[in-house]
């Protein structure tokens, strides 16, 4: 399955199924973002609900690996209030 996105105002969506990409998509335009000027904060907004213990597994792989790979990537649980969420960590320096 593909993963699908929309931009809007610094942030994107992103969609897709598991493997889809989802997060290698978030961590390459946090990246950019990040490294384009110093003073930039970067959020990924994870919703994934851990209903068993393989997504238990999973979901703390991901968080282990992003960590690792971008440091300046902060990662927020949220996977019932995306839109609050949103609210919430929205700044003009900040790409959620």
């Amino acid at each position: 399955m593909t993963s699908m996105h929309s931009t809007t105002q610094g942030s994107e969506l992103i969609l897709g199924g598991q493997k889809s990409g989802k997060s290698r998509r978030a961590e390459t335009l946090a990246s950019g973002w990040l490294a384009s000027a110093p003073q930039r904060s970067a959020v990924l907004i994870a919703t994934a609900l851990p209903y068993d213990d393989e997504m238990r597994q999973r979901i703390g792989r991901h968080q282990s690996d992003r960590a690792e790979r971008l440091p300046g990537l902060r990662t927020v649980e949220e996977p019932l209030d995306l839109a609050g969420a949103l609210k919430q960590l929205s700044r003009p320096d900040t790409r959620a």
